[in-house]
């Protein structure tokens, strides 16, 4: 099968996948045990799809399980938010944050733009940071 990316630029959602990993330690150390696996099953996902990204079976379960840790964790936040220390406007502009770097990701790789990369590392990086925060709510 051939690659969607070429190898070299598949390196940094690789890498970034990575980052799903402190969250899911630290949910871990706070034993919650569910978002701790979640985040370990979908960041092992990902790694190893991007480390070989071409359609398939391995790309099908890395979109699945993003968006299956993505509904998971908005519907804890919106299940906890009393708890939260977030109001409305922080919440709603870190989502903001996670879907447009999504949107944006997608929308300069179908235009051949090789910056893609650098948008999809960026929405890991918002995603990891508004997990750390739900973990720290619950």
């Amino acid at each position: 099968m051939s690659l969607l990316v070429p190898y070299q630029e598949s390196l940094f959602p690789m890498y970034s996948s990575g980052l799903f990993l402190i969250p899911a330690i630290h949910s871990f150390q706070r034993k919650k045990y569910f978002h701790s696996g979640l985040l370990i099953i979908t960041s092992g996902i990902s790694i190893n799809y991007w480390r070989h990204a071409s359609y398939g079976w391995r790309r099908n379960l890395d979109l699945t399980f993003s968006k299956l840790s993505f509904i998971t964790f908005i519907l804890t936040k919106y299940a906890i938010f009393e708890s939260s220390n977030d109001t409305w406007v922080t919440a709603h502009i870190k989502l903001s944050n996670i879907v447009n770097y999504f949107l944006l990701s997608n929308l300069l790789f179908e235009n051949n733009y090789p910056c893609w990369k650098y948008a999809h590392v960026m929405f890991h990086y918002f995603m990891t940071l508004e997990q750390w925060d739900i973990i720290n709510s619950l």
